[in-house]
């Protein structure tokens, strides 16, 4: 299921599924619908954050499409777009996170083919973030130039939330590039995306570049310890993305949100380094 994942104050939260089918339904009741305005955010208060996942949908194919617009929504059905939302609280850094189950059944039923690629954008009260590309695989049959062949899975994004008020403003991609995989031209280095901002590097990710790698956690012989990642252990949170969510501006009382300011010192760590602690409670 896809799950939040956190402090241990934390709970996880199931708000959309699929399993064979793609579930593609923004009109969840009340507070579980990421569309719903429930007026100015508020320090330490609930906010509902959606992302969508996008199968063999590129950066051109999100085009201005949004969650949050009805008349986009049989499109999105279409298109196999899949859905899940989170209850987060506002100036508290937050880890939002797909299962690798999840991410791998939704290659694995698209229409006609299997996919091969992945992308991904933040939503919430009628805000989108740009898009994100999250998967390629090493079957990736067109445009190969716009990945300079590379493939394989980023294991980690960073979103930065920002608000005016308690109104949100934009939702900002704050990866901050390939430093920690050797740099852009590195196998190891994807290119996820347009630069919205001006962090550095900010439209490069890591990802961990053998799909094989992952595979082989779901066979009998993981538990053989003949895979290059042991299932259950703390590595394998590189085979399925985390986003780490953090806030920035002012709450609707003019109180300064500040873990946006966190977002950097966090990216100087993996996501097996920085979320140990929250991550071992799940696997």
């Amino acid at each position: 299921m896809f799950s939040l994942l956190a402090s241990a104050s934390w709970l996880p939260l199931l708000l959309f599924t699929f399993s064979g089918t793609i579930v593609m339904d923004v009109n969840a009741a009340g507070i579980y619908d990421p569309c719903v305005n429930e007026g100015k955010a508020r320090f330490k208060k609930s906010f509902t954050i959606g992302l969508a996942y996008f199968p063999n949908g590129s950066i051109d194919d999100w085009g201005d499409l949004d969650p949050c617009d009805s008349s986009n929504r049989s499109t999105l059905t279409e298109k196999g777009v899949a859905i899940s939302s989170f209850r987060v609280s506002v100036d508290e850094m937050t880890l939002l996170r797909t299962s690798r189950q999840d991410e791998d059944g939704l290659m694995e039923t698209t229409t006609p083919s299997q996919a091969t690629f992945l992308s991904v954008v933040a939503f919430a009260r009628g805000v989108r973030s740009i898009p994100r590309v999250i998967r390629v695989k090493s079957t990736y049959p067109l445009l190969l130039t716009d990945f300079a062949g590379k493939h394989g899975r980023v294991s980690s994004l960073t979103l930065l939330a920002r608000f005016d008020e308690g109104n949100l403003e934009d939702l900002q991609w704050e990866n901050v590039g390939c430093g920690a995989c050797g740099g852009i031209n590195n196998l190891q280095c994807l290119h996820v995306g347009v630069n919205a901002t001006d962090s550095r590097n900010a439209n490069y990710a890591c990802i961990l570049q053998e799909d094989s790698d992952c595979e082989c956690l779901a066979t009998a012989s993981a538990s053989a310890g003949t895979c290059a990642i042991a299932a259950g252990s703390t590595e394998a949170l590189k085979c399925q993305t985390s986003i780490s969510m953090a806030f920035s501006g002012t709450d609707g009382k003019f109180r300064v949100l500040n873990t946006g300011s966190s977002l950097e010192d966090l990216a100087k760590y993996s996501v097996s380094d920085a979320f140990t602690e929250a991550s071992e409670a799940e696997l």
